[in-house]
């Protein structure tokens, strides 16, 4: 299987209303102010998150949809949209990352990662592949 790995900074402000800790944490072992990095990983899904329709193809719409995360500096997790994502820096990032954030995964769509998908739109699609940036491949027409 391939997996992407999400590392997640944050600083400990509140450790009572801390809602989830990896196995090898204890909240006996945190103080205020301690900074924690956690590493997550996630499996690369057969279906690239910007395809909205799963049809293996990256439709105008949907690449405009990861130009609009590229020019608003930014993504963050949003239930009820279309691929479960909202423009912007600001907001919850506990969801899976988009696709699309490979390098770095940081919640933001950079300009390599936005030329990938614009070459996955060109070649008339995409397919999983371990031998790629991202665990993805184009797919020729």
């Amino acid at each position: 299987m391939l997996y992407h790995s999400l590392i997640i900074k944050y600083i400990v402000f509140d450790i009572p209303n801390i809602l989830w800790l990896p196995e090898n944490v204890h909240r006996g072992q945190l103080h205020k102010g301690m900074g924690v990095v956690i590493e997550v990983e996630w499996e690369i899904l057969p279906i690239h998150s910007a395809d909205q329709n799963g049809d293996g193809k990256i439709s105008l719409v949907e690449l405009l949809r990861v130009i609009q995360f590229f020019n608003s500096a930014g993504f963050h997790c949003a239930d009820g949209t279309e691929d479960g994502y909202n423009p912007g820096p600001n907001g919850e990032k506990t969801c899976r990352p988009h696709a699309s954030d490979y390098n770095p995964r940081n919640w933001e769509i950079g300009l390599t990662e936005l030329l990938r998908l614009i070459q996955f739109f060109n070649s008339g699609g995409y397919h999983k592949c371990e031998d790629s940036e991202d665990g993805y491949c184009p797919s020729l027409i």
